[in-house]
């Protein structure tokens, strides 16, 4: 079956275009947040036919008519928004409307128009209702770029940056657009709920955006253990097939939404009430092996410090590796490891550190050195075996009244 061709003349001539909506919603505060426009294209010939928005702007941009394509769009969103607000405000609230601007029209020379402003206007809707999406990598001036978002953030426009986290998004455009909220790839969410990496890069991003005031949100949520981990790792809204797909008629969204929001909150809470309990267990599993580990060393000369390691590895499975340091941060014992938990890696980067080696500017050395008694790191790969890890580093005394600093790292629990 041949590709069916798009008469995109007549789609803007006959305003063929339909609006479905999106629900951004906030499961901590128990509400929808907002929607996202969603611009659909009608087939003039057959009704029925949905055009998907690539094709659309694809075909617009060959025959040069991506500013009135992105124009139409927008103001048929922007109307039909509208209506629903003003016979819903008193249900809604202050919702926002997350509108797509096809930013690559900002090479063609359409900046302070005005356009944008004076159609939100004539509407009585409230630029700070509006967020304007930007999908930065489609522009390639810069500078009229940033014009554009200085421009309508001045009028009070909400910018959000999309698909952050994805292959084609440049991190250095974050602290250039100082965006108000930065909506993470749906591509960091597909296995977030049990992958280490993506969980790690999408933390990073929640801090990177808490640090430079912006909000996130996590797009593509497609199951509940997908909004729990997402939420976890910092998310401030959720947005994807598990709240609501997106559909014409905002009013048959808004229950089973809301209902949805109360689902994912209980179960965010139990998700989060077990996590503690088992980790409020492991922290108490940690100060054991460690107390046991210390009790051993002080009555121990430092020459025998490896004896004593070596025998402890044999006893808590959960050990991958220890080393002891003087009060300077210079490591007196070797790195012991549980012989059953050693890893080969075949390249220099992972490579346990020898007796002699000075860790005086860790953060761990660093955090005891300023009276700290124990340090506690998060999860991370370790560079003496790369395995998934965490590291307790924690103060004793010697023999002969020596200061030394047991550093202990052990496989985490994983959460389920």
């Amino acid at each position: 079956m041949g590709k069916m061709s798009i008469d995109i003349e007549g789609v803007i001539k006959n305003k063929s275009i339909i609006s479905h909506y999106q629900p951004i919603v906030s499961v901590l505060k128990g509400e929808i947040v907002g929607f996202e426009a969603l611009s659909r294209g009608r087939c003039l010939d057959n009704k029925d036919h949905i055009i998907s928005p690539n094709q659309l702007f694809l075909e617009a941009h060959r025959m040069s008519r991506a500013v009135e394509l992105d124009r139409l769009c927008r103001d048929l969103s922007l109307k039909c928004y509208c209506e629903f607000y003003r016979y819903n405000e008193a249900v809604i609230g202050q919702s926002l409307l997350f509108v797509n601007i096809d930013i690559s029209i900002i090479d063609k020379g359409i900046v302070g128009s005005g356009y944008l402003a004076q159609s939100v206007s004539s509407l009585a809707l409230k630029p700070q209702n509006i967020v304007l999406e930007i999908l930065e990598s489609q522009v390639q001036d810069i500078e009229a770029l940033k014009r554009f978002v200085t421009i309508h953030r001045e009028k009070g426009f909400l910018i959000a940056l999309d698909d952050v986290g994805s292959g084609y998004s440049n991190l250095d455009r974050i602290p250039m657009l100082k965006p108000d909220i930065i909506k993470i790839d749906k591509g960091l969410i597909d296995g977030l709920d049990g992958e280490f990496y993506k969980q790690e890069v999408f933390r990073s991003l929640s801090r990177l955006a808490k640090k430079l005031g912006s909000l996130v949100v996590a797009e593509g949520i497609e199951t509940l253990e997908q909004a729990i981990a997402a939420l976890e790792l910092g998310a401030d809204m959720l947005q994807g097939y598990y709240f609501s797909r997106p559909q014409e008629d905002i009013k048959e969204l808004y229950l089973p939404t809301t209902m949805q929001i109360e689902q994912t909150g209980e179960a965010f809470r139990k998700a989060m009430m077990k996590k503690l309990r088992s980790k409020r267990i492991e922290y108490e599993t940690y100060d054991f092996i460690v107390t046991q580990v210390i009790d051993g060393l002080e009555s121990t000369d430092e020459d025998k410090f490896d004896d004593i390691l070596r025998e402890f590895t044999q006893v808590f499975l959960n050990l991958e590796c220890m080393y002891i340091l003087n009060a300077q941060g210079v490591q007196v014992s070797s790195t012991i490891f549980a012989e059953q938990r050693i890893t080969e890696h075949h390249n220099h980067v992972y490579k346990a550190a020898l007796k002699g080696t000075d860790h005086s500017i860790k953060r761990y050395y660093l955090a005891l050195s300023t009276g700290q008694n124990k340090y506690i790191t998060d999860s991370y790969v370790s560079l003496a075996s790369g395995n998934l890890c965490v590291t307790i580093s924690t103060g004793f005394t010697g023999l002969k009244a020596e200061k030394y600093i047991l550093c202990v790292d052990l496989y985490p629990q994983r959460y389920t």
